[in-house]
């Protein structure tokens, strides 16, 4: 079933100078997706560009991730999440990673992005609103379907983007939105969901740092 979504949860405020307080939250968040949106069709290419050459058997490279699931767990700077990378993947944070929290690159042209944004809402109706309203101003139409995950509920697209497929799932919790986009060579995506799904279900939503006083 196709549906006008967004590609992209709403980015962060810049630091900096604050936010214009008397601008509706809606706008603000439209903008913000706008931006993101155009900010992934960036990144996609220049991740293209700097990815590392094939370097592993596809099959192992599998194989690898899903027996290194026990494995060490990263956990973000944020403090917003933490879960286990794909084994033998490189981690990219920010600032290189913007407007992520976290990338990590596969050896044969897959990737793995976590953005965690917070939030005035803890509900996946309010989240599947803005997302929509966002994507509808760009055009971009997405297949989705209602999941679980881990017991809670989500969201998840997936679409054909020139020469890679796209798998991103959504879902907020504890007034933080999570949006986790994987891409991957068409004729390897089928081979590369399933197990990153594995991986997806590894992330734990952390509560979010109380500011220093």
């Amino acid at each position: 079933m196709n549906k006008s979504l967004p590609t992209l949860p709403p980015r962060r405020a810049a630091r900096g100078k604050p936010a214009d307080r008397s601008l509706p939250l809606k706008l603000v968040l439209l903008i913000l997706v706008l931006l993101g949106i155009v900010a992934l069709f960036v990144d996609i290419s220049s991740l293209t560009r700097r990815r590392p050459k094939a370097s592993s058997n596809v099959a192992t490279e599998l194989q690898d991730i899903l027996l290194g699931l026990g494995g060490e767990r990263y956990t973000d700077p944020s403090g917003l999440f933490s879960m286990v990378p794909p084994a033998g993947w490189q981690i990219v944070r920010r600032p290189d990673a913007d407007p992520y929290n976290a990338v990590f690159w596969g050896p044969n042209g897959a990737d793995m992005s976590v953005m965690a944004t917070p939030v005035d809402y803890d509900d996946l109706p309010s989240l599947f609103k803005d997302i929509e309203e966002g994507e509808r101003q760009t055009s971009i139409r997405t297949a989705f379907e209602a999941i679980k995950l881990q017991g809670r509920p989500a969201v998840r697209r997936t679409c054909k983007l020139h020469h890679i497929r796209v798998l991103a799932i959504d879902f907020v919790e504890n007034r933080v939105a999570y949006h986790i986009l994987c891409t991957a060579p068409p004729d390897l995506f089928e081979k590369y969901e399933p197990v990153l799904m594995e991986v997806i279900y590894t992330l734990r939503p952390e509560k979010p740092k109380a500011p220093t006083p």
